[in-house]
């Protein structure tokens, strides 16, 4: 494959990665491909990987579904790996994290849907065969899903995730302290709290511009993404301490009554998706928060919300003609995909995105109407990226594991999302995960 692959323009970066964007017009060539182990090929789960100076590490699920770790000197691609004791099953909530913190202390997370906290941690710097079982706070720690290591601009450890379930949690964030080897609450107070009857589904916290976290979310009534509402943004210096866009303060914890932190007040069935928003910047490093809700006549319509002056403007951006039922529950692949708006290379605002009708593209907008003036068509390498190289019927390329830098991406295939359920008949087998190497220019 890598004879075909020796440019692209950047891939999606999944809602998942927390990885600085890079820009959308730069050229990509893949230096290497480099062999990690056969891994799961049955459904989607999220899989990380992380580069700390001169050492690299993976996490994933192996061929027979189990947690592993793999680790490399970057001057070499042999690998070492750790077998973790835990075992994925059906659930594609069930991904898996990494990070390495200052002191090269290993630590990997997941496997996870309302489960109680699964999370090993080295006992060594950079040593995963002794990475080992361990608590965080032992508070709060019964039912965690989406968790998500965060580090800032000073290199300072979090951990976030939700504590509870879809239509009832809380989103809670810990800071390590690498002197004293511990876990500690950033706060007393949640930082999102459905108060009994709503939860949070959340993208971000990402760094931006002007060196704050932002984070964007929606709130949900009940399991079914028909019941989301509200998408809402706040930024933050430090996870503690949160401010709306104008600068005025936020109390802990956010809730479904923090009227001040919301962009656009979509109603509960207005077609506003759980899994498709985020937070870019245009030109003038305004925040603009891209989402999809429905049009007056009901279609599914992507929309961006800048934040001008004193308030937030909405902007339609797309023009489709189909509607997303959002009714069902279970994870299942997104059928409307947008990155934040960006600046490219070429000083244009961008967007790219993927629609599961309509096709895909990426938008060079109008820098006042975030209007399209133009749709430019992904390079035809990047489509060669995604063919499946397994012939099991129903195969898909999977892309959305980018290393913090940008410069290593994994790249495996599975059959697509399945509503969490258990496949039946003939499973395909394992494919071949890999990280390929690139160098932008």
């Amino acid at each position: 494959m890598l004879a075909h692959l020796r440019s692209f323009a950047l891939a999606l970066a999944c809602v998942w990665m927390l990885a600085a964007p890079q820009p959308l017009s730069a050229e990509i060539q893949i230096l290497e491909e480099i062999p990690v182990a056969l891994a799961w090929s049955g459904h989607p789960v999220r899989i990380a990987i992380e580069t700390a100076g001169a050492r690299q590490y993976v996490a994933f699920y192996d061929a027979d579904r189990r947690m592993k770790v793999a680790a490399r000197n970057l001057n070499s691609n042999i690998w070492t790996f750790k077998e973790l004791p835990s075992k994925l099953g059906w659930d594609s909530h069930n991904g898996v994290v990494l990070a390495v913190d200052g002191a090269g202390t290993v630590h990997v997370a997941g496997n996870m849907h309302g489960d109680p906290l699964v999370y090993f941690r080295s006992a060594k710097p950079h040593d995963i065969s002794t990475l080992q079982r361990s608590r965080m706070l032992g508070s709060e720690e019964r039912a965690v899903t989406y968790p998500v290591f965060l580090i800032d601009p000073q290199g300072r450890l979090y951990f976030h995730y939700r504590h509870g379930r879809s239509s009832d949690g809380v989103q809670l964030v810990n800071r390590w302290n690498p002197t004293e080897g511990r876990w500690t609450r950033v706060t007393d107070q949640p930082l999102l709290d459905g108060q009994g009857h709503a939860n949070a589904y959340v993208s971000g916290p990402v760094t931006g511009p002007d060196g704050r976290f932002h984070m964007v979310w929606v709130w949900r009534d009940s399991p079914s993404g028909a019941t989301n509402h509200d998408i809402s943004y706040a930024r933050s210096q430090d996870l503690a301490h949160w401010q709306t866009a104008a600068g005025e303060s936020l109390a802990l914890p956010l809730t479904p009554h923090t009227a001040s932190a919301v962009v656009d007040p979509v109603p509960s069935g207005g077609g506003l998706a759980g899994i498709a928003f985020g937070v870019g910047w245009d030109g003038a490093r305004r925040p603009v928060v891209n989402y999809v809700k429905y049009d007056e006549d009901g279609r599914s319509q992507q929309h961006n919300a800048r934040w001008e002056q004193d308030g937030w403007r909405i902007y339609r951006t797309s023009d489709w003609s189909w509607r997303w039922d959002l009714e069902a529950t279970g994870s299942k692949g997104h059928a409307i995909v947008a990155e934040p708006v960006r600046i490219d290379m070429n000083n244009r605002l961008v967007q790219r995105f993927r629609h599961l009708h309509e096709g895909e593209g990426i938008w060079v907008l109008d820098p006042v109407t975030l209007r399209s003036l133009q749709t430019l068509p992904w390079p035809r390498i990047m489509t060669e990226l995604r063919q499946p190289e397994s012939r099991f019927p129903g195969m898909e390329v999977r892309e959305f594991a980018w290393d913090r830098q940008g410069n290593y991406l994994l790249r495996w295939e599975t059959l697509p999302y399945n509503r969490d359920r258990r496949r039946s008949g003939q499973l395909p087998p394992a494919t071949m995960l890999k990280v390929l190497r690139l160098t932008h220019h």
